[in-house]
């Protein structure tokens, strides 16, 4: 069997979650090539046909498809040369975006099924006075499709607001501006869910300040997977339907509340945490889904 693994770039393979993959696809018998978003072109084969090209070569089509990218078309137009792929172009585009992922969440599921953060989605510059009636003091403000905790801002004053505007405005013109939980601050918990299970769960805590990211200083410790998030990831699976995805959840005064979904999950934090083989798990997954 064999397939591609898509980066940004092609020499990224030594990336830890790249690598993982890499490492897993061999060990199971599927060759996976790194191919990057950014490498590739599309332009007239030899016969007049369009084709992609990395590195002089024409790229052929093959067993599956892993996504590490998520931007632009050039990703789209590779996915059409695998048989299958993990995740579907159309589950990782629609929830590529947090404003579909809140979208579609909050119509499928009732709040007394998941709790959500108040939240409007709204262009960036909205009135001030507009968004607290919503969200209350402080809020936290959210670009669209932004990951690894940028684009994620905390906003305690109108003075910061505007800050903000005025920085991204043009760059980020829409926003999710939303509630910020106080029970929460400086940690929450993301888990990897694979076919609807939460195979582990890590719960992360910032190095200093807002951001609990990994990419972002924060440390990480093993969560216990317990019934709640058990159900939590197969309902937003059922939804979904992402063949994998990390679930980051917040911590609030009586039950966890959605933060958002990653439709591409590093693995690096939480397999440290978890002492699993996560990445062996998703190989194993897509091995047994397209044989």
């Amino acid at each position: 069997m064999n397939g591609y693994l898509i980066e940004i770039y092609k020499n990224m393979g030594n990336a830890y979650t790249c690598r993982r993959f890499l490492e897993e696809g061999k060990r199971a018998g599927i060759s996976l090539t790194m191919i990057g978003a950014a490498d590739v072109i599309q332009t007239r084969g030899k016969n007049g046909e369009l084709a992609l090209f990395q590195d002089g070569e024409c790229l052929k089509p093959v067993d599956v498809i892993l996504h590490r990218f998520k931007a632009g078309a050039l990703k789209d137009r590779i996915d059409e040369l695998g048989h299958r792929s993990f995740n579907s172009l159309r589950a990782l585009n629609r929830y590529n975006s947090k404003a579909n992922e809140m979208n579609d969440l909050y119509g499928y599921l009732p709040q007394e099924s998941m709790k959500m953060p108040s939240f409007l989605l709204a262009a960036t510059g909205t009135d001030y006075e507009q968004i607290i009636s919503i969200t209350g003091t402080p809020f936290v403000a959210k670009g669209l499709y932004g990951s690894c905790g940028r684009e994620v801002f905390l906003i305690r004053s109108k003075p910061e607001y505007k800050e903000v505007c005025r920085k991204y405005k043009n760059l980020i013109p829409e926003m999710i501006f939303e509630e910020y939980i106080e029970t929460s601050a400086g940690r929450d918990l993301r888990c990897l869910v694979l076919h609807g299970e939460a195979l582990a769960c890590m719960e992360r805590s910032a190095a200093d300040g807002f951001h609990a990211n990994v990419a972002r200083g924060g440390t990480v410790k093993e969560y216990p997977v317990n019934d709640r998030i058990r159900e939590l990831a197969a309902k937003i699976y059922q939804c979904t339907e992402l063949d994998y995805f990390g679930l980051d959840l917040l911590f609030g005064k009586e039950d966890y509340l959605f933060c958002e979904i990653n439709v591409t999950p590093g693995m690096e934090g939480i397999e440290r945490a978890s002492g699993k083989n996560l990445a062996g798990e998703v190989i194993d997954y897509i091995l047994q889904t397209v044989r």
